[in-house]
Parts: C-alpha cells; sequence; structure tokens
C-alpha cells in the first residue's frame, strides 16, 4: 500500500518519553533526507494481524508528519517474518527502510536454529510501541475454568499454531514445560484463522499477544486463563494468574525471564545497521512523536492495542542485556523445548 499525502521494566517502559519532547519533531528538520523521497515500512506479518494493524496506524500518523515523503507499507510474511527482517538488514544504511521486527527473533537467535546473518544487537532500533501482553485463551468448550483444571486434565488441549518456529507454538511448549500442563500445539493455522478455529471448537486453546485474541473473548467463546509475562490486561477481565506465580518446575526462572524480555520488546521498529546518526536521531524522535501523540494512543486503544512507547536506546540496552549470555540461555531455553515437547507429544511428565 502507498501512502500519499500532505531502572528495571518501569524504566525501560517510560525511558525515552522526556527525550521526545526534548526532541519534539518540527516539519524542517526532515527537509534533508525525507523530503521527496520513498520510506518504506516493512511488516513482517499478514494483514489484519495486530502487528499490521499498529505499523499502519504508525504509518498513518507518520505520513501526517511527513507531507513530503512517500510512505510504502509492506507485508512480508514469509519465514515467520525472518524475510522482512533480512530485507531491513540489507537495505541501503540511509534511514528510507522500518522494520516492525517480530519479537520471535530473540528466540531464533538464542537458539541459532537458524543461519541468520544478523544478532538483533546490530540493527538501529528507533524504539518499541508497547510491551506484549501474552496470554493463554482457552474455550469454553473444553471445561477448563482455571488453573487447577488445566493442570487435573487427562487429554491435551489442542492449540492452533502456524509453525514449530512461531513463538505462540514455543510458548504453549514451555508452559507444559515451566508448569507441567498438556498443550499439543497443532500447525497449518494463519493469524487469522487460529482465532476461528477456537471459536468453532477445532482447537482448544490460543497462546499469543492480547490482540490476536480480540475475536474469541468477543464471540465469548473463551476465556483467559493465564498471564504468559505479568502484564496487565483491560479492565473487565478479573485478576488472571500470571505464569511467574505459579509453582515452576526446576529451572523455569531462566526460561521465564527470556518469555518476560522477549514481552518487553513488543512491537519494535528498527532501520538498518550503519544508519548515520545525525539520521536515526531523527527517525528516533519522530517515533517518539507518534507514539506519544495522543490522538494516536486513542485510535490504537480502540482497535485493541496497548500503547506504551520506550526509546530506541532503552530498546537496545535490553536486547544487549537478554544476549549477553546466549550459552547459557540457550542451554535452559532448549531443555525446556525438549521437555515441552515431549509432554506435547506423550503427555508423559519430564
Amino acid at each position: 500500500m502507498l501512502i500519499r499525502g500532505a531502572s528495571g521494566r518501569r524504566a525501560f517502559l517510560t525511558g525515552g518519553l522526556a527525550l521526545a519532547s526534548s526532541l519534539a519533531f518540527r516539519p524542517a528538520q526532515a527537509d534533508d533526507f525525507l523530503a521527496d523521497a520513498t520510506l518504506r515500512i516493512l511488516i513482517p506479518n499478514s494483514a489484519g494481524s495486530g502487528q499490521d494493524i499498529a505499523a499502519r496506524l504508525f504509518a498513518k500518523h507518520l505520513q501526517a508528519r511527513l507531507p513530503l515523503t512517500r510512505i510504502s507499507v509492506e507485508n512480508h510474511t514469509k519465514a515467520n517474518g525472518r524475510v522482512a527482517a533480512l530485507m531491513v538488514w540489507q537495505a541501503d544504511p540511509d534511514g528510507l527502510t522500518l522494520g516492525f521486527l517480530n519479537s520471535n527473533l530473540l528466540y531464533a537467535e538464542i537458539l541459532e536454529a537458524e543461519e541468520l546473518p544478523f544478532s538483533m544487537t546490530d540493527f538501529a532500533w528507533l524504539g518499541s510501541l508497547s510491551l506484549d501482553r501474552r496470554v493463554m485463551v482457552v474455550g469454553n468448550h473444553t471445561g477448563v475454568t482455571d488453573v487447577a483444571t488445566l493442570m487435573a486434565r487427562q487429554a491435551p488441549l489442542l492449540q492452533a499454531a502456524d509453525a514449530a518456529n512461531s513463538s505462540h507454538y514455543q510458548a504453549g511448549i514451555l508452559v507444559n514445560a515451566l508448569i507441567g500442563a498438556w498443550i499439543r500445539p497443532v500447525t497449518g493455522y494463519n493469524s487469522s484463522a487460529r482465532a476461528l478455529a477456537l471459536i468453532r471448537g477445532e482447537v482448544d486453546c490460543l497462546l499469543g499477544t492480547w490482540d490476536n485474541m480480540t475475536p474469541v473473548l468477543e464471540a465469548e467463546a473463551g476465556r483467559v486463563l493465564l498471564r504468559l509475562n505479568d502484564c496487565d490486561l483491560p479492565p473487565g477481565f478479573g485478576q488472571v494468574p500470571w505464569l511467574g506465580a505459579l509453582e515452576l518446575r526446576p529451572g523455569g526462572q531462566a526460561v521465564l525471564d527470556l518469555i518476560d524480555g522477549q514481552s518487553q520488546i513488543g512491537r519494535a521498529v528498527a532501520t538498518t545497521p550503519g544508519t548515520p546518526v545525525d539520521r536515526l536521531e531523527l527517525l528516533r524522535a519522530l517515533f517518539l512523536d507518534v507514539a506519544s501523540d495522543a490522538t494516536f494512543v486513542e485510535e490504537a486503544t480502540a482497535n485493541g492495542l496497548l500503547v506504551r512507547p520506550s526509546a530506541g536506546a532503552s530498546l537496545a540496552a535490553l536486547l544487549t542485556r537478554l544476549l549477553a549470555d546466549k550459552p547459557a540461555a540457550a542451554a535452559a531455553f532448549q531443555a525446556a523445548l525438549t521437555c515441552g515437547q515431549l509432554r506435547a507429544d506423550t503427555g508423559q511428565a519430564c
């Protein structure tokens, strides 16, 4: 689509908002490299997904600030979003290619399951629009009403997933490993098909971001059973237990930290490594100007999106911390995946 027109988690989430005001965007600043240029925004997810909605809404409000710039919004979904990340990586370092990069790249890099030619720490990060609210939703037809009935169930809960390397597939496997649940991911369901499958009763549960659960909850076909990260849910959903407050299996804390870290990455936006510092700082100021704009927040909220912006420097620091000891993280993560997959396939405890 081509648009034309006129210290800790709290510190991470709020860091950079003072910067936004001190670097408040002025249109004249963009005359040098954005005027009469095409700015590409790449989305690694399909149309209608939460990431797609967030990216297109961001592009709309960015366009209003850049009347002399052509903004091209493109979906590139191949390889579970890896292609979009590679396109950003390989683009000219001129600041004219932005990508909403999937947070599942963190897991891929830790596991080194794929030969990625980049590290997440190498991208030039503009910031993140929000943290992810990751939850588990179960269908009403299952009879699972709380964690106790989940743990007592003697048959697997079928989970809709698109591919075995997707973050929501891995989430089900990790929940198995961390608390001994019995979730069996079933692949072949894209973003929109997953919700429909649960509404129809073809599968029993979904794990993923809050905004992708909206169709199920609006249809009153399921309930939120578990929060996978320590996040606030919208009013009216009561006290949903957090995974980290449950009794975890040995070694579970390291894996829980990775789940929480991935959630903090959220809807992160990057440009190509090597982008000149002055261009990067302008793009960062533009990003925070959009993300902190009251009209943008209002429209995002109306679309079921959470907006909790963080600055590019804060996001880069988070990724550096999460990837500081990849061998240790990989060992804990792989052990949990092996255990959780055994549970999914056979029902056996590890």
